[in-house]
């Protein structure tokens, strides 16, 4: 359908002209704050004329093969509503021409990825943990009984809400990769555990593996396998200090440090006095290798040697700043 204050955009019939106002017109974004972007895409947080934020995300293409990646979410989460697994509220999706989508979803409200709640949050608090890993499984059998398959089940892509009780809601975010098939992809939905090593135990990982020990090695050996497969551009992302590993931050008196990502990806901070942090002063090529493997463990599910917090090339040296022991 048109919708005439939005320009020449044709979109699904079940988008609600509402939401769009005020802050698209004309055929863009007119008034919202961004808050990511790549060559792709770009992702606006809006709010409608009644109040409420949403998510838009518009997105350009210029394969000759083109896939409405948009509709795809925008129908396989309302596919989810209906079946009652928790998705966030998709409320509008259109189309210009062969290239251009937008899809605008509900901004949920006091919610972070699984992965960052698990780390830091309830990984210490062994009455969180166990009611995240719980509300984890339930979401699994959920989605077993549906028959629903998930290509791409992650923990990026499951918010949590933590209510007064410590209970734990979860939603799914970005489910392009969902389809109601009749049956669950038991490895898919278990390989999820993965982005909880090295932390969980064994009797929690086996738990998340829906209690099938066989799933294990296998998802074990697929870990291992994607990482050798993704190894070198996984390297030159750690090693160009601008990428979701580690983040280059000059300091006021001109010292350079790369500060490394949380293990959940969020941006680690430049403590106001590195110096104070215990350091290893290292030649070049050893200082490297040393945060290449921290980064590396992370990625293969293992815990690190050493958990380094900064590096600082000094000529032909570098010096390594980790974490004091009990911080």
């Amino acid at each position: 359908m048109k919708i005439d204050s939005c320009g020449n955009w044709t979109w699904q019939k079940e988008t609600d002209p509402a939401v769009l106002q005020p802050w698209f017109a004309g055929g863009q974004v007119c008034n919202g704050i961004e808050v990511k972007r790549n060559a792709c895409r770009v992702v606006y947080l809006v709010t409608a004329g009644d109040g409420k934020k949403y998510y838009a995300k518009l997105e350009r293409t210029g394969c000759l093969l083109f896939r409405n990646k948009a509709k795809i979410e925008f129908q396989a989460g309302r596919m989810l509503l209906e079946a009652g697994i928790p998705c966030v509220r998709f409320v509008a999706c259109g189309s210009r021409g062969l290239h251009e989508t937008i899809i605008v979803s509900s901004a949920e409200e006091n919610v972070v990825d699984a992965r960052e709640y698990f780390f830091a949050v309830a990984a210490g608090d062994p009455v969180k943990r166990q009611k995240f890993l719980t509300a984890l499984a339930e979401l699994q059998q959920k989605m077993r009984e549906k028959g629903i398959r998930h290509r791409d089940f992650h923990a990026g892509n499951i918010l949590v809400r933590e209510d007064q009780d410590q209970n734990c809601t979860l939603l799914l975010v970005d489910p392009v990769a969902v389809t109601r098939t009749g049956h669950a992809d038991d490895f898919e939905l278990a390989r999820i555990l993965n982005d909880f090593c090295p932390l969980l135990t064994d009797a929690e990982a086996l738990f998340l593996a829906g209690e099938r020990p066989e799933l294990l090695s296998l998802i074990a050996a697929d870990r291992k396998e994607k990482c050798e497969k993704e190894w070198n551009r996984r390297k030159a992302q750690i090693l160009s200090g601008n990428s979701k590993f580690s983040q280059t931050v000059i300091r006021s008196d001109g010292r350079v440090f790369e500060v490394a990502s949380t293990p959940w990806y969020k941006p680690g901070t430049l403590p106001d006095d590195p110096d104070a942090l215990p350091v290893e002063t290292l030649s070049a090529e050893e200082a490297e290798a040393r945060w290449l493997s921290m980064f590396r463990a992370r990625l293969e599910g293992n815990p690190a040697e050493r958990e380094y917090l900064l590096r600082e090339k000094c000529g032909s040296q570098t010096r390594l700043y980790y974490r004091k022991t009990g911080l």
